[in-house]
């Protein structure tokens, strides 16, 4: 997997469907989208089956949950890697829990951007996925990380040299 923090640069405008359950964060989203960005725009829309039909057309789907949870992430990720196969799928989250990230991940979403970041990031994602990129934001490349720190510190065993043996916690065996 390859992941970039870089806009690569591309030589054609990428389709894009924008897929929000609330009208006004859709129409927000598009609106930043359009003023700032090359995408070409094809729908904004806050139903699933409407978005599944305009991605015909699509290169990416940019989209958000309502509530982000990691089991709503994988199931609507799957309906839209089922239904429109070979498209980019881009989230945009405001969460950052590692098991919601991992649940992105492994629902094969291409790029996953946390909302709080700037119009840029949103556009580096797009033309990351538009060179068949994978692509995870500062938030969320920084969380990832801190998270695998954790990880390796905790399994990670600590000698303990008064008893010559190890702890998995680092406490004396004994004590």
């Amino acid at each position: 997997m390859i992941f970039s923090t870089r806009v690569p640069e591309i030589n054609r405008s990428l389709r894009l469907v924008i897929l929000h359950p609330l009208p006004l964060y859709a129409e927000a989203i598009h609106a930043v989208i359009h003023r700032s960005s090359p995408w070409q725009i094809i729908a904004t829309t806050t139903d699933t089956d409407a978005a599944v039909a305009a991605a015909r057309d699509a290169d990416a789907i940019l989209f958000d949950t309502r509530w982000d949870t990691a089991a709503e992430i994988a199931t609507l990720a799957r309906r839209l890697r089922e239904d429109c196969p070979g498209r980019s799928l881009v989230l945009l989250t405001r969460h950052e829990g590692v098991p919601l990230l991992r649940a992105a991940a492994g629902a094969g979403i291409n790029a996953v951007v946390h909302l709080c970041e700037s119009v840029p990031t949103i556009s580096s994602a797009l033309a990351a996925v538009a060179c068949g990129n994978e692509f995870r934001s500062p938030v969320i490349a920084g969380r990832l990380a801190r998270a695998e720190e954790r990880r390796r510190q905790v399994a990670r065993p600590v000698r303990d040299t008064s008893s010559g043996t190890f702890s998995r916690y680092g406490i004396a065996m004994g004590s």
